[in-house]
């Protein structure tokens, strides 16, 4: 694609304010930032850079890491009197802050005396669905977005349960490791199944459990429908003492400090 030769990366947005103390101390407030420098600037060259008759003025540079904001309160010429710019005029800009929880940031927002146009939005269609968005106002009305890109949902947790098997007497436990091996082997081959572990009780030769552990429920009953598995279980069903008891575990989500 032909264009100008023009490459660079976003720097900074700027917002024309009455009072530059009141916007320091509210964008400090509600969303951080650091002051980069407060300064006072003029004289006839900025007054031809900004295309003004004269330029006396001060402004403030708050860092918020990759990229900034510019705030300038105007003395000569004084600004016009603020009038908040409906959202489709032409020359109308807002600035963007992305946050983890736009509803938490709302109601903290709102407790602060902020004005929201109204409660958050969560989109259904276009560029913007499962964003979830809110629109507020500085001092003087200059449009400030809270935004939070669409949350991913978690995973379901995977099946998994312990089946725990007792063999009848010690002559059977070399039989079932040798059967065991085979299921072993034979569920290893079977792609849903992430985990499938024999484990012998300390001190209880004839004990037994088995872990498993699949990506989903129909990995399960891939498992189940093995012809292999079928014909092992039923070898394995002589040399047990008692059926085998299943116990299915479900997932906890643990908090972390």
């Amino acid at each position: 694609m032909s264009g100008l030769p023009v490459r660079g990366a976003f720097h900074h947005a700027a917002v024309v304010v009455s009072s530059l103390t009141a916007s320091v101390e509210f964008y400090q407030r509600c969303f951080g930032g650091e002051v980069e420098y407060i300064e006072g600037v003029g004289g006839a060259g900025m007054a031809a850079l900004h295309g003004l008759p004269s330029a006396d003025f001060d402004l403030a540079f708050l860092d918020y890491g990759n990229a900034r904001i510019e705030l300038f309160q105007f003395r000569d010429p004084p600004s016009p009197e603020a009038a908040r710019l409906p959202a489709n005029q032409v020359g109308a800009g807002h600035v963007a802050f992305e946050v983890d929880d736009v509803e938490e940031s709302y109601a903290a927002l709102v407790a602060a005396g902020v004005e929201f146009s109204r409660p958050p939005l969560v989109p259904t269609e276009g560029p913007a669905a499962g964003f979830h968005l809110a629109f507020c106002f500085d001092p003087d009305g200059n449009r400030i977005e809270i935004i939070a890109p669409p949350q991913e949902e978690a995973p379901p947790p995977r099946p998994a349960r312990l089946v725990e098997l007792r063999i009848a007497d010690g002559v059977g436990r070399e039989r079932f490791l040798g059967l065991m091996e085979k299921v072993l082997s034979a569920t290893a081959a079977e792609p849903g199944a992430e985990q499938f572990v024999l484990h012998h009780v300390e001190g209880e030769p004839l004990h037994f459990y088995i872990y498993e552990r699949y990506v989903d429920p129909a990995a399960v009953e891939t498992h189940h429908h093995q012809p292999e598995l079928g014909e092992l279980l039923g070898a394995l069903k002589p040399l047990l003492a008692e059926p085998p008891r299943m116990i299915e575990l479900a997932a906890l989500t643990v908090a972390r400090a």
